[in-house]
């Protein structure tokens, strides 16, 4: 998301209910992973599938205690109109929101994801536990521009969270290499805090990643045609510096975790002992 939205202040709207842990997912497409994030969301708080537990843990850095009372707001780049001729699909998701998961997911459209003010206002109660945007693209494969996004975002995100708040960004194997992911979240004030996860739409069931112009999935030509095997995503938890510094070092993902370390991941460890012993 990286164009304007409208002011949203309805009383009702789960962006402002207090004492609630909130959890902003931005960029959302055809809304098919909201879906699937709030269905694991339940399923784990309902104790019927310790699977959906696992997964959420993993993603979120956070224990599962802290999603009891969860309130969930997805967002999309485009206005509706626009999203449903982009999306046809996205017409029954939503009626799947309204029917199954109206008490805990809210959806708004037309919402910049660097310019979260004119969608949900200002103030501290206005402030995100959790700001997640899995596969941020702007639709060419120009790595400066993705530089920028990510460093406008970032600084953005600094002032909306919640304190011990945290970020969550999705990438293509190699785009956090290539997009300078550690040096982007550092100027803002960030670090990472956890080691990369794997981010596998299996986890996700009915979940497919959109690119955010075409509608097309979002595995490109460029990174299909360097990948040398199957193409993965992995996940990246963020965190305030002064608040990331109880987290120890972070390790490179083993080998049981999707594979053996990747040279981006080796990459990734190498800025972040740079910075370590700048600090």
């Amino acid at each position: 998301a990286t164009q304007g939205s409208t002011l949203f202040h309805p009383s009702n709207s789960m962006a402002t209910n207090h004492g609630r842990f909130r959890i902003l997912l931005l960029g959302e497409a055809n809304l098919s992973f909201a879906l699937a994030f709030t269905a694991a969301v339940r399923a784990a708080n309902s104790g019927a599938q310790p699977e959906s537990e696992e997964v959420l843990e993993r993603y979120l850095r956070l224990p599962l205690p802290r999603l009891r009372d969860a309130r969930i707001v997805a967002t999309t780049f485009e206005p509706k109109t626009e999203l449903l001729e982009k999306y046809p699909e996205t017409q029954g998701f939503l009626q799947r929101v309204a029917l199954e998961f109206a008490d805990i997911l809210e959806v708004q459209h037309d919402v910049n994801a660097w310019d979260l003010e004119r969608s949900f206002g200002t103030g501290s109660d206005q402030n995100w536990d959790v700001l997640a945007w899995n596969h941020p693209h702007l639709g060419t494969e120009d790595y400066r521009l993705h530089r920028v996004l990510l460093a406008h975002w970032l600084h953005h995100a600094a002032s909306k969270l919640a304190p011990a708040g945290r970020v969550v960004v999705s990438l293509v194997e190699g785009q956090a290499e290539r997009w300078s992911l550690l040096e982007m979240a550092d100027r803002s004030g960030f670090a990472i805090t956890h080691e990369a996860s794997p981010f596998a739409a299996k986890d996700w069931p009915g979940y497919e990643c959109k690119r955010n112009t075409t509608g097309k999935s979002f595995k490109n030509l460029h990174s299909q045609r360097n990948a040398t095997a199957e193409m993965r995503s992995w996940s990246y938890t963020l965190m305030r510096n002064n608040e990331a510094r109880s987290f120890p070092a972070v390790p490179l993902p083993t080998a049981s975790q999707e594979g053996a370390p990747s040279n981006q991941q080796q990459h990734i460890q190498q800025q972040q002992q740079q910075h370590q012993h700048q600090q």
